[in-house]
Parts: structure tokens; sequence; C-alpha cells
């Protein structure tokens, strides 16, 4: 790519980034067409989010409705190479409807300096890895190389998959990351927000508990990126970063985590290496003891020697922040 190239990306990424901004600081209800417009598929299913997201005509793709997708639904993988919008209906978060991505892998490819935005949703299942330590979309294929490729994640409910304690200081984790070239600005996060007057579902019918929208329900933990970009990147199970060549931009978007890492699995083996411990590649073998020292893993337990490598480079962080955070501190945060 020439300079010239460089150049033409950045305007169009600053130039769409800096619309999604306007609209929605003048506004929480950022515009969306009509349903007649050509360039609208109002989706109801997996399949038929595929089917949109494969049409070089379309541009919007409307959920009225909760669902999820799996493998089934993606017959090809898909090049866009223009811009998408995945959205629900603006208003209150109570209202937004599900999108559960359900970790699916590697089926769309954004070609060039191309966009893929949600908005006025709740966003499940679409990161395997600890979002802090790897930010990214699985749904996405890696391009090939820098070309302006950028995921936008705006006004929306995020739902990780772990959460790590939050004396590790987590709010700074994606905070203190500097951001691309061509989405300047500050980074703006909060974690450990109040939940008062929040349900908790687990005191309920599953037929009830289900009616509750994600927000109004009670979490380990919640928080808020204000306004936060990052370049992606993708994590083996040895805890090795390899660049995946596209951003990510969350804004005003809140956050909520389903699962809490224990802060003796953090302390011993890191955010990542804890991480991997808990979901591995492979089934895992039992925590090493803590006393007598741990001898080295054996040939025949990958997941903890798989762990404890990434833990040795995730282990500055965790003691850097750690000494940040209150003492005996118990709540958590995203990762």
């Amino acid at each position: 790519m020439t300079a010239c190239d460089l150049r033409v990306t950045w305007i169009v990424l600053l130039a769409l980034t800096a619309s999604i901004n306007a609209q929605q600081s003048t506004s929480t209800h950022a515009s969306i067409p009509s349903y007649d417009d050509p360039s609208v598929a109002l989706v109801t299913s997996g399949l038929e989010l595929a089917s949109a997201l494969a049409n070089p005509y379309k541009s919007w793709a409307i959920l009225n409705s909760s669902f999820g997708t799996d493998d089934s639904d993606w017959t090809t993988n898909i090049t866009r190479t223009s811009n998408f919008t995945i959205s629900g209906q603006p208003g209150l978060a109570t209202s937004y409807p599900v999108l559960a991505l359900n970790f699916v892998k590697a089926k769309i490819l954004l070609d060039g300096p191309v966009a893929l935005v949600f908005q006025h949703l709740v966003l499940q299942g679409f990161r395997s890895l600890p979002l802090t330590q790897s930010p990214g979309l699985d749904l996405l294929i890696n391009p090939p190389a820098d070309a302006g490729a950028l995921v936008v994640v705006a006004e929306a409910l995020l739902v990780l998959r772990i959460c790590v304690p939050h004396t590790i200081n987590q709010d700074q984790l994606l905070v203190n990351i500097t951001r691309p070239a061509a989405l300047p600005g500050k980074q703006t996060a909060s974690s450990n927000v109040s939940q008062a007057g929040c349900t908790n579902t687990s005191l309920l019918p599953a037929a009830q508990a289900a009616l509750v929208p994600y927000v109004s329900r009670c979490w380990p933990d919640a928080g808020m990126y204000g306004d936060i970009a990052v370049a992606c990147s993708d994590v083996d199970s040895f805890g090795r970063a390899t660049a995946t060549h596209y951003s990510l931009q969350l804004l005003r978007t809140e956050f909520v985590c389903t699962e809490v890492m224990t802060a003796e699995c953090v302390g011993r083996l890191g955010p990542l290496g804890c991480f991997l411990f808990m979901f591995p590649r492979t089934p895992p073998s039992p925590m090493p003891s803590p006393s007598p020292p741990t001898p080295p893993a054996l040939p025949n337990s990958p997941p903890v020697a798989a762990a404890a490598a990434a833990g040795a480079a995730a282990g500055a962080l965790a003691a850097e922040a750690a000494g940040r955070g209150p003492a005996g501190e118990a709540a958590a945060g995203d990762v």
C-alpha cells in the first residue's frame, strides 16, 4: 500500500467515525433508514443476516427481535467492500434485541477501508478470547494486510465471557493501549458501576428469567466503554499475539460479564494464563498446588503448560495493576 493509499484510508476512517460520533453526541437515538429503503434488510435469523451481508446492494440489517447464529447459516465466506451496519431500534437498552454470534469464526472479510458497525443491540458470543488481551471479532477473517478495516460497536451492550478480579485495575487494560493513528481521541472506560435495582435471574424460573432484559439483570460486574479504539490481535494457546490487520472502536457501549476468574488463578497464571486454563483447547489438568513450589508441567498436561506460558507474558501487567488496586477488593472486571 502506497503512502497516498494510506492517507486515503485514514481520511475515510476519520470521516466514518466522525459521522458516528456526530450522530450519537447530539442524540442517543442514531438515525436509521426507513424499512422500505432498498439498502435495508429486515432480519430475523442468522441465515437472513448472512444473506444480507453477502448482498453488495445492502448496507443495513435491522433486527426487531433476538436471534442467534451458527456455522450452518454461513454457507460460504463473505467479502464486504462497503460499510455495513447491524442495528436494533434506537431507544432504551431494555429494548435492545440480542444478537448471539455463538463464537462463529472467520466468515466475513472486510476488504479495504470498510467498517462493520453494531449498534442498539446486545452482542453476545462475539469473542472467544479475552477482549482486553485479544480485542477483535471472531466472525471476521483477518485481512492479509492493514488496509483500514474497522469494527465499531456503538451504544450497545457487550456480554463478555469472563472477568478478572477488580484488584487488577482492569478498567485501565484497554485505556492504556495506544489508539490507532486513524482513530485519534482519548481512551475512556469505567468498571464496577452500580447495578442498584437489578434483577437476580438465578432466583427466577428459567422461562421468567429469559424475559428480563440483559441490562436489567444482576451480573458479577458491569461497566462502560466511553470511547475505546485499539488495533486488534489474536492470541494462541501459548499467549503469543499476532496482528489481525483491523481495528475495533467501542463508543458509549456498556459491558457485563458472565463469569469471574478467581484471584488465586490470576495471581499465579496472570489474566490471560488463567483464561487459557479455564477455557483450554484440550481438557484441563488440575491446578498446581501453591505449596510446595510447582514442578515443571509434564508433557501430558498441555493446558496448564499453555496457561503458565501465557501467564508469564501477562504476569507483569497483573502484578503492576494489582499493586494499584485497593487491597482485598472483590469486585470483578472485564477481560
